[in-house]
């Protein structure tokens, strides 16, 4: 008998996990992640988002997403900001009706 590649042997939930997110953090993901879709101060080359890391983080009412580009190996000394695969982003959303109440880019 011959494996699919795509298709994983074993039963899938024997397989480590690797990240947890809850259905909220999901939420607010999905709000930051329509905004930054859409605005155009960020140039479309720059909205693929496999070339970001997201970070997650609330305090009292409110949620942070935080799209961090990703840096080339020649950016490596670049804190913050733009890189040349995207611009370093932090949405900052409601817990209460999951909008988004502040946008800030990063210098």
């Amino acid at each position: 008998m011959q494996l699919n590649a795509t298709k994983p042997e074993g039963d899938p939930l024997e397989i480590p996990v690797e990240i947890k997110l809850n259905g909220e953090y999901l939420k607010a993901f999905v709000a930051a992640y329509s905004s930054f879709k859409d605005d155009p101060l960020i140039p479309d080359q720059k909205k693929q988002i496999e070339n970001y890391q997201i970070e997650f983080r609330q305090r009292g009412d409110l949620y942070f997403v935080l799209f961090l580009a990703k840096r080339k190996s020649t950016e490596r000394e670049l804190e913050g900001g733009e890189s040349e695969l995207g611009k370093d982003v932090m949405y900052t959303i409601s817990k209460t009706d999951f909008k988004i109440v502040d946008k800030k880019f990063y210098k």
